[in-house]
């Protein structure tokens, strides 16, 4: 596995929002309709739902958004130093070049809805605001 970096989402969206940034992160990955992912409850993080595309499909990185409806996602180890959010944009693999481009462009989305969000490139790194 190489690059890590997650996104935590600290603003709550309103219905729909999460599958228009999860269609939006697809976009910037150049998904296209071959590309299959998964959408409902999540087994990797259980409590939460997701979407979440399947690995190995010739795409930059391997995308998955957690999210729940209310309140703060579930799941987190307590002692991993996670800042309580509603969403959580994972990326997986890939390059360091490609993630930091995909955290510009996302966060540009992310800003530009008002949500407040933190980022960590790497889980031995701290978090910093978006």
């Amino acid at each position: 596995m190489g690059q890590t970096t997650s996104i935590i989402v600290q603003s709550q969206p309103r219905p729909g929002e999460v599958k228009e940034l999860f269609d939006h992160c697809r976009t910037l990955l150049g998904a296209n309709g071959r590309h299959r992912w998964h959408e409902g409850p999540s087994a990797y993080m259980p409590g939460n739902l997701e979407y979440a595309m399947f690995p190995a499909q010739g795409l930059p990185v391997w995308l998955k958004i957690f999210h729940t409806p209310k309140g703060s996602l579930q799941g987190h180890d307590p002692d991993a130093d996670v800042p309580a959010g509603s969403v959580e944009i994972r990326l997986d693999d890939g390059t360091r070049d490609s993630h930091a481009r995909l955290v510009k462009d996302i966060g540009r989305w992310l800003k530009n809805r008002g949500w407040n969000w933190q980022v960590r490139e790497h889980p031995d790194q701290p978090w910093r605001h978006g």
